[in-house]
């Protein structure tokens, strides 16, 4: 077993010794007046400490929906099998949404996993890189028959969820921005304007036409796939969504297939 397999054994687990290799003495040369073991779960204890900060720092409504000590287990357990990749942890959390479909102490709540990925989506549009945005002005021009052929390249900032609870509903209401969840599917588009995240709630079908549109379908593609998926999307709601996008600067470029 490796030399690193054995300290993360030890890192992660609080019976164990401390791995071999280290040593009573500072980097000086004395004898510290604290054991070994005990200077080790005093290590031990602040690299969890750390993760279960960061982890509170960004999933901010899975902990106001758990509560403080029922997140900090549950922070606690995903940190003992998730330790950060990165350095930077900020990026730290990416597999809790995965991780809470199998951890069994909360599965009463189904929706939080979902929960979960609304705020990683949160987290992700508010880092996302800058971009020069396409002046929609430019379209002004077009006929109907070219704006069904376009093709919109979306800024690095916009995320799209489709879940089978309420959502949006969920995320107002713990924001205090809304009344009790009524339990229904709803679909979201997350999306940074002017430095801040906005979580925009998106008509049925919603999701599937921008999923479309961002795997590089034109605007009368997408909708035939609405259309062929069996739900109902009058023309003014593709057109809202239309509206919203561009009004809000989240497209970098546009062509014209064909």
């Amino acid at each position: 077993m490796s030399n690193q397999k054995l300290f993360f054994d030890a890192l992660t687990n609080a019976n164990f010794p401390p791995p071999d290799g280290l040593t009573e003495t500072s980097l000086l040369g004395a004898i510290s007046s604290m054991p070994l073991q005990e200077r080790f779960n005093v290590y031990r204890n602040n690299v969890f400490h750390s993760l279960i900060e960061a982890l509170k720092a960004a999933f901010p409504l899975v902990e106001k929906t758990v509560g403080t000590a029922g997140f900090k287990i549950l922070a606690h357990d995903f940190a003992r099998e998730h330790l950060p990749s990165n350095p930077v942890l900020y990026t730290y959390g990416q597999h809790l949404p995965d991780f809470l479909e199998q951890y069994a102490p909360l599965s009463h709540l189904g929706y939080l996993p979902d929960l979960a990925r609304l705020e990683v989506s949160i987290s992700a549009v508010c880092d996302a890189p800058d971009h020069q945005t396409y002046p929609a002005q430019k379209l002004a021009a077009l006929t109907e028959t070219e704006i069904s052929k376009l093709c919109l390249d979306f800024a690095p900032c916009v995320r799209i969820q489709a879940s089978p609870w309420p959502i949006h509903m969920l995320w107002a209401f713990l924001n205090d921005k809304g009344d009790d969840p009524i339990m229904k599917p709803q679909e979201i588009m997350v999306f940074r304007h002017d430095f801040s995240p906005i979580v925009r709630l998106l008509p049925p079908g919603g999701f599937t036409f921008l999923e479309a549109l961002k795997a590089g379908k034109t605007l009368g593609e997408s909708m035939q796939i609405v259309e062929a998926s069996g739900t109902v999307m009058p023309p003014e709601s593709m057109q809202s969504i239309f509206n919203d996008v561009m009004q809000h600067d989240l497209v970098k470029s546009v062509t014209i297939k064909g």
